[in-house]
């Protein structure tokens, strides 16, 4: 009789063992590790000159900078904008009216739907190291005066997003 009570309280003790081995949570194992990179250092504008015409074609470069190693999931996407902003009579009436136009709480989205003319968007994400290019084509009525070329690039997470933003003035002469 001994061995029985025995043996059922082994028995007892096993199925505890069990349950609770069950019910214990198991940990997330980390994701692989990814290099990843960000657009908002943005590249060069070709060409580079003084004045620009109606009509001109301007080339965007969107170059990817490593912001080291990442253990995520997955990458964040990112979407990067542009627009041109003008006329302005002077450098100083574009750099008013562009930081109170900068600070006025929207998304750059609805920022660029005031644009007179702007790209696509170029779509990538965070793991891709490549080196995009747009182009921005002048309209050919554009009136003389300074213009603002204004870039973006959002990332998105499952977090939420961020934007960098850069700005660089330009001159446009009579046809």
């Amino acid at each position: 009789m001994q061995r029985v009570t025995a043996l059922a309280g082994l028995c007892s003790l096993g199925l505890w063992v069990l349950v609770g081995c069950a019910a214990r949570p198991t940990s997330t194992p980390t994701p692989e590790a990814h290099e990843s990179f960000t657009y908002a250092n943005f590249g060069s504008i070709e060409p580079r000159k003084d004045n620009y015409r109606p009509g001109d074609v301007l080339t965007l470069r969107w170059d990817a900078r490593s912001t080291g190693a990442v253990h995520q999931a997955k990458p964040e996407r990112i979407t990067m904008l542009a627009g041109l902003y003008g006329p302005f009579d002077t450098v100083d009436q574009l750099k008013q009216q562009m930081s109170a136009f900068n600070t006025a709480g929207r998304s750059v989205q609805e920022q660029l739907n005031g644009a007179v003319v702007r790209i696509d968007p170029v779509q990538t994400d965070s793991w891709t190291n490549e080196t995009y290019t747009s182009t921005l084509k002048l309209p050919g009525n554009l009136a003389p005066g300074y213009y603002d070329i204004v870039r973006a690039a959002t990332s998105t997470s499952d977090s939420g997003s961020t934007t960098g933003t850069g700005q660089t003035i330009i001159q446009i002469s009579g046809s």
